[in-house]
């Protein structure tokens, strides 16, 4: 009797509940989710990088935290590995998973922004856009955050792996401003990361944090938005690698010098061969001025701003990688004259359209370089590369923007560009993360992202994600 009780009470319910689907799970617990049989399934699962695909098990849509807690425990029943998405945007495709059969959590529904109006600190969702912020935290007080120019960049993705604005040298990077996050963990609990609670999650996070959780809610320290911002470009043309590289040196030395650090200034390079200089200038010169949301206007290119959740649809066919310079060891002659070279020749017969964007970071009045003091040194986060000059992103696209017959050329060409500019000196350099290269190795990855800080987020790694819940093919953990 006994025997019998325990076999259809006890063992035979433990024993179906383990064996149920994801999906089964999921409904079992209200959470909302889209399958492959769902009309809406192709468009939610599609990456922005057209370039590569991945097939989800699952797109889980949660409201609220607590379904967000459900899905995680769902996917750790059924052995699913875990993505969070946000904006979408990431450039391997991580967002749905790096690879078929992830279950992909979109936080589109975590979308509220306020701004306390006293301290001005902002109390953003997980899932909103860079766009949609912006408007916020003008509309609430005419306050600004240093993040990057492109509106439908999703918040989390952005700033947990640095996030770079024009503001950067003057406020930091978009990291350097996250003063606590609400995570919810591989276990399902939901637990706070600041500077006093949890501090080695928070050092984590600010770096590395897809590999270790999915953020809920985020609280920011925002900046009143600068009152005048003058925008400035001046464009250069030549096919002259001799006279480029003078140029580009000559940038390169204005930035070892100091610029102030109210001037957010970046080189552009494509085809033609054109050398563009472009920035912002947040200072009170009597000039002709924009305001703030103005300015981010123009530097958006036309995009729009304000990026409803569940209607962004913007795509690309590409492939990016990145260099960040080390400030004592700037680039010499040889090697922008080799990079030169190989642009107006190998990148001009390209029939890939490419750019390459160069910001300036660092130089002696940089906050990039000199984050802020805090009376603890946990504070300092796991984002990799603090002493350094410029971060170059070289880019190359499908002349169509879609999976074509050109497809296989970007990745030689983008290699190309960055073999010739490093000129056999790999070593030095490292790598922006939010410019992911799902070509490298893992290893790799780690040690060009992530530099010596690398072992210290593994052991954090085994501690909070044992069974590497949350991964992608270059998570920390990965080998």
């Amino acid at each position: 009797m006994l025997s019998y009780f325990l076999t259809k009470y006890i063992l035979y319910p433990l024993f179906y509940q383990k064996n149920k689907t994801l999906s089964a799970l999921l409904r079992e617990f209200e959470v909302p989710i889209l399958v492959f049989a769902n009309a809406d399934y192709l468009q939610a699962a599609a990456s922005y990088n057209l370039r590569l695909s991945h097939k989800p098990e699952v797109i889980a849509l949660p409201q609220t935290v607590a379904q967000v807690q459900a899905a995680i425990r769902c996917a750790q029943r059924t052995s699913t590995k875990v993505a969070a998405r946000c904006g979408g945007h990431s450039y391997a495709a991580f967002g749905i998973g790096g690879k078929d059969g992830s279950l992909v959590i979109d936080m589109a529904n975590f979308s509220s922004v306020s701004v306390d109006a006293e301290t001005g600190i902002a109390t953003v969702g997980g899932g909103v856009r860079l766009g949609n912020m912006a408007n916020e935290l003008w509309k609430q007080g005419e306050r600004a955050y240093p993040h990057g120019t492109c509106p439908g960049v999703g918040i989390a993705g952005h700033s947990l792996l640095g996030g770079f604005g024009h503001p950067s040298r003057m406020w930091g990077l978009a990291v350097d401003l996250i003063l606590s996050l609400s995570i919810v963990l591989a276990d399902g609990s939901l637990v706070t990361a600041s500077e006093h609670e949890n501090p080695d999650l928070y050092w984590a996070f600010r770096g590395a944090g897809p590999s270790f959780g999915i953020a809920t809610e985020f609280k920011l320290k925002t900046y009143p938005a600068p009152k005048k911002n003058i925008l400035y470009a001046y464009t250069y043309r030549s096919m002259d690698p001799e006279v480029l590289t003078e140029a580009f040196l000559a940038m390169q030395e204005f930035g070892i010098r100091g610029p102030p650090q109210e001037l957010g200034i970046g080189m552009e390079v494509r085809p033609g061969v054109e050398f563009k200089i472009r920035g912002v200038y947040a200072a009170d010169v009597k000039v002709d001025d924009l305001t703030w949301m103005e300015s981010l206007e123009v530097l958006c290119e036309g995009k729009p701003m304000l990026n409803p959740p569940g209607e962004y649809d913007e795509h690309d066919t590409f492939f990016a990688k990145s260099l960040v310079e080390p400030a004592p060891d700037p680039l010499k002659e040889e090697g922008v004259l080799s990079w030169f070279k190989y642009l107006v020749s190998e990148g001009q017969a390209s029939i890939n359209p490419w750019f390459i964007i160069i910001n300036l970071y660092g130089g002696p009045n940089s906050a990039i370089t000199r984050p802020p003091p805090s009376t603890s040194p946990l504070s300092t986060s796991s984002y990799g590369h603090r002493d350094c000059l410029l971060v170059f992103q070289l880019y190359a696209h499908t002349p169509s923007r879609m999976p074509d017959a050109y497809m296989g050329s970007l990745v030689p060409l983008v290699e190309g560009m960055v073999t010739a500019l490093v000129n056999g000196e790999e070593e030095r350099f490292g790598g922006y993360p939010g410019y992911i290269d799902p070509t490298l190795e893992a290893g790799m990855a780690h040690k060009i992202y992530y530099g010596d800080g690398y072992p210290r987020l593994k052991e954090i790694k085994k501690r909070v994600d044992p069974t590497g819940l949350f991964w992608n093919p270059l998570a920390i953990g990965e080998s």
